[in-house]
């Protein structure tokens, strides 16, 4: 639990990030590693994320990290993930966006983004959300791959 870079968790409440580089995580026997994960079951949690490196890459071992963002848990209704403008690179999916359900009153919002292309084992994004409805669900637009080829989720 101690090797994601950024944890978001305890409480609710709001984090912005901008500008920042969270490159490179440690990778330990167990590890469940991601460069930003939110944790916070229950509780309304809200993150934006701006213009970001985040790269789950472990520098001791040859694989992947868990996910560049983690988003997961049953967050509260009303909770809130954007990500814009930002290079996402490694985990098994880089982008694991899960529990914008229908009925969940969450909204993830990931656009205009560049993935690291093959930088993970199973695909650029993963996600049980469903596709946003005006009041909850996923979000998911003009993501590329660093090829320029489009991606999906």
């Amino acid at each position: 639990m101690g090797d994601d870079l950024l944890r978001q968790g305890g409480h609710g409440g709001s984090i912005t990030v901008t500008d920042s580089l969270f490159d490179h995580t440690c990778w330990y026997t167990g590890s469940h590693l991601d460069a930003f994960q939110m944790y916070d079951p229950g509780d309304v949690s809200h993150a934006l994320l701006n213009h970001d490196t985040l790269n789950s890459r472990p520098v001791n071992h040859s694989g992947t990290g868990d996910a560049a963002i983690f988003w997961a848990d049953h967050p509260g209704a009303g909770s809130t993930l954007e990500v814009e403008h930002s290079m996402l690179a490694g985990g098994d999916y880089t982008t694991a966006l899960y529990d914008a359900t229908a009925g969940s009153g969450v909204v993830i919002n990931v656009h205009n983004n560049v993935y690291v292309n093959h930088s993970w084992n199973y695909g650029p994004c993963d996600s049980n959300s469903v596709r946003y409805n005006g009041h909850e669900g996923l979000r998911f637009v003009s993501n590329v791959l660093d090829t320029g080829a489009a991606v999906t989720c």
